[in-house]
C-alpha cells in the first residue's frame, strides 16, 4: 500500500540548518530571520536563471509574502535550456505551471527532509504548488527528488539560500519541462 504524506505541520515550521560555504556572500551579510525569499535570491548569483524566470512568469510577488516556501532550483545552465522552446521563450503561463512543479508549501531543509524519509519506510511525498507531487527517497547519502506525473529525478545538492519565509534547495537537474510542441 502507498502511503501519501502531505507536508507534515511539524517539517513547516523546522528551523534551518546553517549550510555552509553554498550560500552567497551577499545573503550571509543579513541573517535568514532578516530577509525573505525574494531578497535572498536575488542576492544570489547561483539562481540568477530561476530569479528571472520567476519574474517572466509573474510569481515575484509570492516570495516577498509571509508563509513558508521551499523552491527545488536546478542550476542556471539547466533553467537555461528549459525556459527556451527553440529559440523562442516559453510563454509565460507555461514557465509559471512549469515553476510551480518546482515549488513546495512548507520551508524544508535536507535533515528534515532525510528525517521525514526514514520515519515514513524510505519515501515520503508531498504536495508542489502546482498540481503535481514530488517523492522524496534516499540513495545513499543523496536525497533524490522524483516528480511523479514528469518522471524527471534530481539529487538535492543542498540549501543555497535561507530565509525568515522560505528555503530554496539547489538540483541537479530539473523535475519539470515545458511540454514538447506537436511536430
Amino acid at each position: 500500500m502507498k502511503k501519501t504524506y502531505l507536508l507534515p505541520a511539524l517539517l513547516a515550521f523546522v528551523p534551518l540548518a546553517a549550510c555552509g560555504s553554498e550560500e552567497s556572500s551577499d545573503a550571509a551579510v543579513k541573517s535568514p530571520a532578516e530577509i525573505t525569499l525574494a531578497e535572498a535570491m536575488e542576492s544570489s548569483s547561483d539562481v540568477s536563471g530561476l530569479v528571472a524566470a520567476i519574474r517572466e512568469a509573474g510569481l515575484g510577488d509570492i516570495f516577498s509574502a509571509p508563509g513558508g516556501y521551499t523552491i527545488i532550483a536546478p542550476p542556471n545552465a539547466v533553467f537555461a535550456q528549459l525556459t527556451q522552446d527553440g529559440n523562442e521563450a516559453v510563454p509565460p503561463a507555461v514557465l509559471a505551471a512549469m515553476l510551480r512543479e518546482h515549488m513546495l508549501p512548507g520551508q524544508l531543509d535536507l535533515a528534515s527532509i532525510r528525517k521525514a524519509i526514514a520515519e515514513n519506510d524510505g519515501k515520503v511525498s508531498v504536495n508542489t504548488m502546482g498540481s503535481g507531487m514530488i517523492d522524496f527517497t534516499l540513495d545513499g547519502e543523496d536525497v533524490i527528488a522524483a516528480h511523479q506525473d514528469s518522471g524527471l529525478k534530481a539529487k538535492l545538492t543542498g540549501s543555497i539560500v535561507e530565509a525568515n519565509n522560505g528555503a530554496l534547495l539547489l538540483a541537479d537537474a530539473a523535475l519539470a519541462a515545458p511540454p514538447k510542441k506537436a511536430e
